[in-house]
């Protein structure tokens, strides 16, 4: 007996201690939220991405949709009480979440993004990918130049060609509410050089662009991490500390004496060309191959009865019978088997009578 109640013991103790593994590793129901986000201090323009971070791992993105982006973020027990940061367009949010198991503290967020790091001033920095340097914002994330805007130079007023709202929307300008700032990197060769930073008020009235080198400064809203350069594609580049455009990806150099000017749109469409004339008759083909065997005939229908065949000959004639003797001795045997057994009766039931 002692020893079966150690071993219930044993049992109860394995599953108290499997108890917590299997409850922390169970799924719990996603968190959905519903995020108003701005950039710059614009609400965020259709099409931008927001993206949820735990622990440095993106747990969920949403696309805003007139200035709402829904996020399901899907995660187990161990998520519980950790904080969650959010990103606008690439851009680190200021304000965060906390995962609750079922459910949020609050599942309606307003979160706001900056490119602007100190106070109202942007920071330009650079960052190396291969033997180059580029220039990146002050959180690593790359900027690019378009080739369609008029550099300012020489006099010339810098002038942004990117104005659509799908332009702004994948391209978001560099913003700053004051002069911008030159990071120093006394590790690097060669840093952002702060004679070649300047502004530009921008003609739609969206805020004041940073520009380097006389060259507005963009960013593109798929580069969501330091070292993302997937925006460096025909007319835009990134540029190096020395005010160069960096060729790489699918975009070419540009043509010589067009890198300080706008860029000419392409050209219509050509007219349709007319109609060719109709061609010669083509030869003979080859004769065809042989056909296949064909199927096999019907069956023939049945024949006509055959002829009356002639008569048999007669047969011989069989043997005599026997004498007719015999039957009626057969039937006298009968007859006096009858009678013995009636005689036997009758003297059975006198035997009894006398006796009684």
């Amino acid at each position: 007996m002692f020893k079966v109640r150690i071993l219930a013991l044993a049992v109860m103790a394995a599953l108290l201690l499997l108890f917590p593994a299997v409850a922390l590793g169970q799924q719990v129901p996603p968190h959905v939220s519903a995020i108003s986000a701005t950039l710059d201090g614009e609400p965020a323009a259709d099409g931008t991405e927001v993206t949820a971070w735990i622990d440095g791992e993106q747990v969920g993105s949403g696309i805003v949709a007139d200035g709402v982006a829904v996020l399901v973020i899907s995660g187990d027990a161990s998520f519980t009480g950790k904080t969650i940061s959010f990103k606008v367009g690439g851009f680190d949010a200021n304000e965060t979440d906390t995962w609750e198991q079922g459910g949020h503290k609050d599942a309606e967020l307003s979160i706001s993004a900056s490119s602007t790091m100190v106070g109202g001033s942007a920071l330009v920095s650079t960052a190396w990918a291969g033997l180059n340097q580029f220039l990146v914002n002050g959180t690593g994330i790359t900027l690019y130049l378009y080739t369609r805007d008029t550099q300012g130079a020489d006099g010339t007023t810098a002038v942004s060609a990117c104005t659509s709202d799908g332009c702004l929307r994948a391209w978001p300008p560099l913003y700053t509410d004051d002069d911008p700032t030159a990071v120093e990197q006394p590790e690097y060769r060669d840093g952002a050089d702060p004679e070649l930073l300047g502004t530009l008020v921008r003609a739609d009235g969206k805020g004041t662009q940073v520009t380097y080198n006389g060259w507005p400064l963009y960013h593109y809203r798929r580069d969501l991490k330091p070292g993302d350069a997937i925006g460096q594609y025909g007319p835009w580049y990134v540029m190096a500390p020395q005010g160069s455009l960096l060729v790489g990806g699918t975009n070419v150099a540009p043509a010589s004496g067009e890198s300080g000017a706008m860029m000419g749109e392409a050209g219509e469409s050509g007219a349709k060309g007319n109609k060719g004339d109709k061609g010669d008759a083509g030869s003979a083909g080859a004769a065809g191959s042989a056909g296949a065997a064909g199927t096999a005939g019907a069956a023939g229908s049945a024949g006509a009865d055959g002829a009356t065949g002639p008569a048999g000959s007669a047969g011989s004639a069989g043997p005599a019978g026997a004498s007719g003797g015999g039957g009626a001795l057969g039937i006298i045997s009968l007859i006096l088997a009858i009678v013995a057994i009636a005689a036997a009766g009758g003297a059975f039931v006198m035997g009894r009578k006398s006796s009684e």
